[in-house]
């Protein structure tokens, strides 16, 4: 036997059917981890998206709380002009009623010291009509 025929018996001999075998495992091994980071990823987007879920449902809360916010800060805000508008009114009723009054107590005072003068040169007649 020569050496090269030796040298032939000594290396290890792969046949095609153990490559196709070792070709195959890897495809499956490959599948496997594949399968592994798609299942990942699927639980990674399940948590995701319930997670969007319950920050879209804060948000649409979050959203009709502030529209009812406005709403009654609105309604607030218009009745207090109306009790703004409502006050002025009256502050300047009340203001023509006290210079109808401050006229009034004028004329009445006016009036007071005229009957005083007419009761004091009455008086003064009385006087000299006595004597």
């Amino acid at each position: 036997m020569s050496y090269s025929q030796k040298n032939f018996l000594n290396q290890p001999f792969y046949s095609p059917a153990k490559f196709e075998n070792d070709q195959k495992d890897l495809m499956i091994s490959q599948l496997k981890a594949e399968n592994f980071e798609l299942k990942q990823n699927d639980r990674d987007y399940q948590e995701l998206a319930t997670h969007l879920k319950s920050l879209e449902h804060r948000y649409n809360m979050l959203h009709e709380e502030k529209m009812r916010n406005e709403v009654e800060f609105r309604n607030r805000s218009d009745q207090t002009l109306k009790t703004i508008a409502n006050l002025r009114n009256e502050i300047d009723n009340l203001k023509s009623q006290l210079t109808d009054k401050h006229i009034e107590n004028q004329e009445m005072k006016a009036e007071n010291l005229a009957f005083k003068e007419i009761t004091e040169h009455r008086s003064q007649e009385n006087q000299r009509v006595k004597k």
